[in-house]
């Protein structure tokens, strides 16, 4: 948190977005983070084995967060593989046996896939504990009766690019696992303050390199990228829209929007980019260049993330200046 005190930073990190927090209180803040502080001990789900707690995630980024926290406390299994597509995914029995022994299933929140299968998961298996990363979207930061599990239709689903988001969802997840591991509080807790920091310093990082780019815009083919835009005063302009490509007048209107602000390359998931966006960068000149958001390593995605958009504002002011 170099440049910035700890009350600033948080400050920020929690109050920037009213998007997300909107009835946040700095009071409500500084209570939940000062029992953080103090490891406050909170009733336990009764795993006293020395087995790792069984815990299954979404998507492979979600993993490696949940390792950060729970370390070789927690064994993390993945219910969408990186190769799949979460949109469209259908589990294998393999996965769905793998339930019966898990004990915490940390969800998204916002992906249909999890919709679909979720209540149908806790039918099956009554003793599956369930955290959603979108209740992060909520000023509720543990499961209760009372948080949804789901974010209401019409949001973006891709929150975990987000880093405030991830910081406000690291700890309620702190929360649940000492429910599960009340003996390993000092380890959750140390193995926490670490992730934090690094979370801070990312978003620092971030902040920085955006600052001069301020509601300046880059161009995606999918939309995975609006709340990590958000986070930072981006724009994310892209092609596709709810899952569609583009008609004749929507596309018209965004190859104004693309002129309009000198953008130079276009971002897609996966290679081989998709058709439409392979012609729309044979028409207008574009670039095209790979970011996955679904990667295990989400420090690594976040950072290449930083770096590609820096890169491709710094070319667009570039070519503004020289018209």
């Amino acid at each position: 948190m170099a440049g910035m005190s700890p009350i600033n930073w948080l400050s920020r990190t929690f109050l920037r977005d009213r998007f997300y927090f909107p009835n946040l209180r700095l009071s409500y803040i500084w209570i939940i983070w000062l029992a953080f502080l103090l490891g406050a001990l909170v009733p336990s789900h009764g795993n006293s084995s020395n087995a790792p707690l069984q815990v299954m995630v979404t998507i492979p980024p979600q993993k490696y967060i949940v390792e950060q926290i729970g370390g070789s406390l927690v064994k993390v299994t993945t219910f969408v593989p990186e190769s799949a597509d979460p949109h469209s995914f259908e589990p294998t029995p393999r996965i769905i046996n793998q339930l019966k022994n898990t004990q915490l299933f940390v969800a998204v929140g916002t992906l249909n896939v999890e919709r679909k299968w979720l209540p149908r998961f806790q039918k099956m298996f009554p003793h599956l504990i369930v955290l959603s990363m979108a209740q992060a979207l909520y000023k509720e930061t543990t499961t209760t009766k009372r948080s949804p599990i789901f974010a209401p239709e019409g949001i973006n689903p891709h929150i975990w690019l987000s880093p405030p988001i991830v910081l406000i969802h690291s700890r309620a997840l702190y929360s649940v696992l000492i429910k599960f591991l009340p003996n390993n509080v000092e380890t959750l807790e140390k193995n926490t303050l670490s992730w934090c920091h690094r979370l801070a310093q990312i978003d620092l990082e971030c902040i920085k390199a955006f600052a001069p780019y301020q509601n300046r815009a880059f161009l995606v083919y999918h939309p995975a990228w609006f709340h990590f835009a958000r986070a930072y005063d981006l724009i994310q302009l892209s092609v596709e829209k709810e899952g569609k490509n583009p008609g004749q007048k929507e596309l018209a209107k965004l190859i104004r929007e693309i002129s309009k602000n000198n953008i130079k390359t276009l971002f897609v998931q996966s290679k081989p980019a998709p058709v439409t966006a392979q012609r729309l960068a044979k028409q207008l000149g574009l670039n095209i260049r790979t970011l996955n958001p679904l990667s295990y390593d989400w420090c690594d995605i976040i950072t290449k993330a930083k770096e590609a958009f820096t890169q491709s504002l710094q070319n667009s002011s570039k070519e503004a200046e020289a018209r």
